[in-house]
């Protein structure tokens, strides 16, 4: 059942994409009126609800990372599809299923453009 993006979930997208890109408040746009699927194990499929988008060529546009409690990273990626943000892929960097809670405060990330980081 879709819901909309929780408080929680718009602080991280806006941390992976970091603070001064040029599209932010698109980005704060789609964020405002988008419904949210549960995708796989621990992915989000994200549907905006506006018709602004976001003008770039990359498609992952935010990435960052933390750790699980067995030390192996967990990749978080924002990806964008015709402008609009549609998918938030949350996954283990050895396919292993996650064993915490995320605890979205302890991402790590370099915004747009960067890449990601995989420093404990």
């Amino acid at each position: 059942m879709p819901r909309q993006l929780s408080y929680e979930e718009k602080i991280l997208l806006r941390k992976l994409v970091g603070p001064d890109v040029p599209f932010i408040s698109t980005l704060e746009a789609q964020m405002e009126d988008c419904l949210v699927e549960s995708i796989f194990e621990n992915g989000l499929k994200l549907t905006p609800k506006t018709n602004k988008r976001i003008n770039v060529k990359q498609k992952i546009i935010g990435s960052g990372s933390l750790y699980d409690e067995d030390g192996i990273p967990i990749i978080i990626d924002l990806f964008q599809n015709e402008g609009l943000i549609s998918e938030l892929m949350i996954e283990k960097a050895d396919s292993t299923p996650i064993r915490r809670v995320l605890d979205y405060s302890e991402v790590k990330a370099l915004g747009f453009g960067q890449g990601i980081t995989l420093e404990q």
